[in-house]
C-alpha cells in the first residue's frame, strides 16, 4: 500500500508541475505494484498506520513519545535549540539519548526478526 501511495503522490506532483508530462514510468510502476498486490491478495484500501501497528505490538507509548521527538527533528530550529545551543535553552544530551533509543529499538527489531525467521522463515504470520 505504501508503495502505491508513494507512486501516486509522485505522479500527482509531476502532473502538478508539468500537466503535459507523460507519466508513463510512474504509471508502469503503479501497474506493477497493483499486479503484485493482486498476486499477494492485498485487499487493504489504505496503508496501515504506524500508530496502530505500534499498539498491536505493545509499543503504543513508545511510539507516541518517539514520534513526537522525531517530528521535532525535521524542523532545524527545534534541533538547534535542543542540541546545538549553549545555555539554559539547550539539551546537548539529546543526540546521545536519541542514538541510544535508536540502538535499543534496532536491537529489539533484530531479535524479533531472528526469532521469527528461526520459527517460520520469511513467511508472514
Amino acid at each position: 500500500m505504501d508503495g502505491a501511495e508513494l507512486v501516486r503522490a509522485l505522479r500527482d506532483l509531476e502532473l502538478h508541475y508539468d500537466p503535459k508530462a507523460s507519466g508513463v514510468v510512474l504509471d508502469d510502476a503503479l501497474d506493477q505494484l497493483q499486479r503484485q498486490m493482486t498476486v499477494e491478495n492485498v485487499t487493504a484500501s489504505k496503508h496501515l498506520e504506524v500508530r496502530k501497528l505500534a499498539e498491536i505490538v505493545g509499543l503504543k507509548e513508545d511510539y507516541a513519545s518517539v514520534n513526537r521527538v522525531c517530528s521535532k527533528l525535521v524542523h532545524p530550529t527545534s534541533w538547534s535549540v535542543l542540541a546545538m545551543n549553549k545555555g539554559t535553552n539547550s539539551f546537548p544530551d539529546a543526540r546521545d539519548l536519541l542514538f541510544l533509543y535508536g540502538v535499543g529499538y534496532l536491537a529489539q527489531i533484530t531479535i524479533a526478526t531472528r526469532e521469527h525467521n528461526t520459527k517460520q522463515g520469511m513467511r508472514p504470520n
